[in-house]
């Protein structure tokens, strides 16, 4: 599930469950940005979450917004062909998440990282861009670690 993956990558000590939790309850609903959303008090109400734990993946979802890196985004996101490597080596390139979406625009651009990333990861990453969901998610997501930085 790609949503367990986006969590466990970037949020220390937050598991699958606590991510089904968060998605069967509806605090997190639409896509993975919603995890930036959640408040000690959404996560408190829920069955299972004291207030000490729901602050705790508060604060580990705060952490990330402050420290991950686009690469890091990126690779948690589960593009297809995308490795680790990959994504921190393309997200070092560009240095943002709208920077990444705009590959999707041009031949142009994709000179630019051609010698960054492997042509079936640039491959896949263009597949995945063609798809106006993952556009208007890394968009969404630039816009949150653009408010936490």
């Amino acid at each position: 599930h790609r949503t367990v993956h986006f969590a466990k990558q970037l949020f220390d000590g937050v598991g699958p469950g606590k991510v089904e939790k968060l998605l069967t309850s509806g605090v997190v609903t639409h896509d993975v940005a919603d995890f930036f959303e959640v408040t000690v008090d959404s996560v408190a109400a829920l069955d299972g979450f004291q207030t000490k734990s729901a602050t705790k993946l508060v604060s580990a979802i705060e952490s990330a917004r402050a420290s991950a890196s686009v690469g890091d985004v990126l690779y948690a996101l589960s593009v297809p062909n995308m490795g680790a490597i990959s994504a921190r080596a393309l997200g070092d390139e560009l240095g943002t998440l709208r920077a990444v979406s705009s590959l999707g625009d041009s031949v142009d651009r994709h000179a630019d990282v051609e010698g960054i990333i492997g042509p079936s990861s640039l491959k896949s990453l263009l597949t995945w861009l063609d798809d106006a969901s993952n556009r208007r998610l890394l968009e969404r997501l630039h816009d949150v670690f653009s408010r936490g930085s």
